[in-house]
């Protein structure tokens, strides 16, 4: 076999693999949101929170649906929430945090986000906490060996407490943008879930 022939094989080869890895296939894939890491303080006492389930306002197709990734033309991946809708997972994210920081949590429903609503949140309760999203999405584009990512979350959280009777309303707009060499759900998980981190102790953090 003469060197000719032989770059030439070469080059098929190298031809081949390059086409295998940039011809990927979309896909679907569901990721987890959650409360990431550690409260900083811990509540002094026992004392009971009622969280009622977000209001998922978002014009999505899907209420599970968190990001997309343009891969190619008319290629796209789709990245949905796992083991429930966008608004179960927030809920629980926020459910969480308050239970990590030693509140007694209960589920509520029915309440209108005043203070002459809180009424039938139920008896015991110190505070009530609800809201609605108006925005939670990443949108993501593959290009040569990286992913640019644009995340935009808009959560309106309604904390009321009910010993003095006054509800405080917390409206939080984060838009984020990052490049990852290695994109994947995992990314996007990481990614998203930093930020409703960020939104949940802005809100009830400092609740004792």
């Amino acid at each position: 076999m003469n060197s000719i022939k032989k770059l030439f094989i070469v080059f098929a080869v190298l031809f081949g693999l390059f086409v295998a890895f940039s011809c990927v296939k979309a896909g679907t894939y569901f990721i987890s949101l959650n409360y990431q890491g550690e409260p900083e303080t811990l509540i002094q006492g026992s004392h009971f929170m009622g969280i009622q389930t977000f209001l998922d306002q978002r014009e999505e197709e899907s209420k599970n649906l968190i990001g997309t990734r343009i891969i190619g033309k008319d290629q796209k991946e789709l990245f949905l929430s796992r083991a429930g809708s966008v608004a179960d997972l927030v809920t629980l994210a926020f459910e969480e945090f308050a239970v990590k920081r030693g509140f007694k949590a209960q589920g509520i429903s029915g309440w209108d986000f005043t203070p002459e609503g809180m009424k039938i949140a139920g008896k015991g309760l110190k505070y009530v906490v609800g809201g609605s999203i108006e925005k939670l999405r990443c949108d993501a584009t593959k290009r040569v060996g990286r992913t640019n990512m644009v995340l935009e979350v808009k959560i309106t959280t309604y904390v009321g407490n009910l010993e003095i009777g006054i509800v405080k309303k917390h409206p939080i707009e984060i838009k984020l943008t990052r490049t990852d060499p290695t994109f994947g759900a995992s990314s996007l998980e990481k990614f998203t879930n930093e930020a409703l981190t960020k939104i949940i102790t802005d809100t009830i953090g400092d609740l004792n």
